[in-house]
């Protein structure tokens, strides 16, 4: 079953129980609230879960306005047939960019924070399949000014895994940040009751002044061989994103060398990694054609070893963006927005799985 929610004030739901071939009719599952784009969603077997956020306010950090408000939770057990009335598990009005986990009954939940005008990174978990949700915690303290944002949560087992983008570093500042950040890790081994201290992943190449030092936007999938990270960077022959990936294999304990996977003369950026078993999926879109952005896609069957070549997903004359990806038993599925009819609307599409040699990242 492959499960589809967006909109803002309702929140609109469909699924497809045959791959994607067909859809049910739109339901809404929230009159009021707003999904955050980051990673409002998980299906778990028979049980989905869905995030978003209420009792909006504005705030002002560094960048910009920021709508910011409490993060609820739904859930479905019947695969998205009925769901039970929704649940709060942030207070203080301050959440933003969401993470959802779901794995084995256990759902593991991260979000960015600016309740007390500085963010943070907080976590909360339900190991009932939703039924109930412990308190949530702090579990990273960001700089007043800086940025300690985009959290992304996985697990598999007894395994936690979040990264999230972090300025601690005191980076030169590059585009509208006050300092380039890098990706930071932290794991728990105990289904999220104490964690490991933060460790920092990325180490941006020292570069002339005139350029930028960026590692962000990480995502992050966990699998019983291998951990695999993504994430947005700045390389040093340009002012520009491309796709770059780590690998751990045992289970976070140590990573090996990046890898990077896109090379494109405009930034290839917004990437959404997924995974199962020894697969992983990567899609980004990107502006090489004309500043007419597309999504593209490259996945693994080894673990992240080896990549297979970049595919062309999208090939429209608007802008394609900001993809989201899951698998099914026997495609790789990705939906997008996309603004082709002169307004953005949700866009869908699918790959079958195959199992080829792969290539070299």
């Amino acid at each position: 079953t492959v499960h589809i929610a967006w909109g803002s004030s309702p929140i609109r739901y469909i699924r497809s129980e045959d791959e994607g071939v067909s859809w049910t009719s739109a339901v809404s599952l929230a009159s009021a609230g707003d999904i955050h784009e980051t990673n409002s969603l998980a299906g778990d077997g028979l049980n989905v879960h869905l995030l978003y956020l209420t009792n909006l306010r504005q705030l002002t950090d560094w960048c910009c306005a920021r709508d910011i408000g409490d993060l609820w939770v739904r859930t479905s057990n019947d695969g998205g047939k009925t769901w039970k009335a929704p649940v709060q598990i942030s207070t203080g009005q301050g959440a933003f960019r969401v993470s959802i986990s779901a794995r084995e009954g256990r759902v593991h939940v991260a979000w960015s924070d600016f309740r007390d005008s500085v963010w943070h990174i907080y976590y909360a978990r339900s190991l009932d399949a939703g039924a109930q949700w412990g308190t949530e915690t702090k579990l990273v303290d960001g700089i007043p000014g800086g940025e300690t944002n985009r959290p992304q949560v996985a697990a598999d087992g007894t395994d936690v895994h979040i990264v999230w983008g972090e300025d601690r570093d005191l980076n030169p500042s590059c585009y509208t940040l006050p300092n380039c950040t890098e990706v930071y890790y932290k794991r728990s081994t105990d289904l999220g009751q104490s964690w490991e201290a933060d460790r920092r992943l990325t180490f941006s190449p020292t570069v002339p002044a005139s350029a930028v030092l960026l590692s962000h936007r990480a995502n992050i999938v966990a699998g019983p061989n291998a951990v695999i990270v993504s994430y947005d960077r700045d390389p040093p022959e340009k002012n520009g994103h491309e796709q770059y990936v780590l690998r751990s294999a045992d289970r976070g304990s140590t990573w090996e060398a990046e890898a990077r996977l896109t090379n494109a003369p405009a930034d290839s950026t917004h990437g959404s990694l997924t995974g199962r078993g020894s697969l992983f999926h990567l899609a980004y879109f990107d502006g090489r054609l004309a500043g007419n952005n597309e999504i593209y896609y490259r996945a693994s069957y080894d673990d992240g070893l080896l990549w297979k070549p970049e595919e062309r997903v999208t090939n429209a004359a608007g802008n394609s963006s900001t993809p989201h990806l899951a698998l099914t038993d026997n495609f790789a599925q990705v939906v997008w927005l996309d603004d082709r009819t002169g307004t953005y609307e949700v866009y869908y599409n699918r790959r079958a799985l195959d199992a080829p040699a792969g290539t070299s990242g």
